[in-house]
């Protein structure tokens, strides 16, 4: 009964302090100290979405660069917007390890691994084929688990972060009441 109050205890104040941290992502001042070409998605008001490089932005307006595949990925465009039509931006974070590592690393974990574990049980009868038939099926386990582990570790390296979320919709452009003249 102790441990279920102490329990809902805790809880209770992890669940009133989330709302003490927790920044919100309305303010541009935020996009305007991002660093210069950060990859970026932005979106829209309008719908449209853009993802490139972030160029600059001041308290009314936002520029983005495009890559363009006729340039080879350098700036092809660079695209202006208002700031009161931009919706979202989302930082990209672009860190992907290195897969190879991954699956050496996991192949010499499974060979030593798999000639140590089958080295012991066959004993002193068949000793050296039993590590090395061991090393190899132990190596070949290794690069498939490494391999796996560096896929995972690759798409948990991609990640978005909102930067800046407009709660507020623009005001839409009407045109002139023709019977207040």
């Amino acid at each position: 009964m102790r441990i279920r109050r102490l329990f809902w205890m805790i809880l209770c104040f992890l669940l009133s302090t989330n709302a003490l941290w927790a920044k919100g992502s309305d303010d541009w001042q935020v996009v305007t100290r991002l660093k210069w070409d950060s990859p970026l998605r932005v979106e829209l008001w309008s719908g449209q979405e853009y993802a490139g490089r972030f160029d600059m932005a001041d308290e009314h307006v936002f520029r983005l660069k495009l890559p363009s595949h006729d340039s080879a990925g350098r700036t092809g465009t660079v695209l202006t917007f208002a700031r009161e039509q931009v919706r979202i931006v989302l930082r990209i974070s672009n860190h992907y390890p290195d897969l190879e590592t991954y699956q050496r690393a996991g192949m010499i974990a499974g060979g030593i691994t798999g000639a140590a574990v089958l080295g012991m049980a066959v004993k002193h009868s068949a000793w050296p084929a039993g590590a090395l038939l061991g090393g190899a099926m132990g190596l070949g386990g290794g690069a498939l688990l490494g391999g796996m582990a560096g896929l995972a570790a690759h798409g948990a390296g991609r990640h978005e972060k909102v930067a800046y979320q407009s709660r507020t919709e623009p005001p839409v452009a009407r045109p002139p009441d023709p019977h207040e003249q």
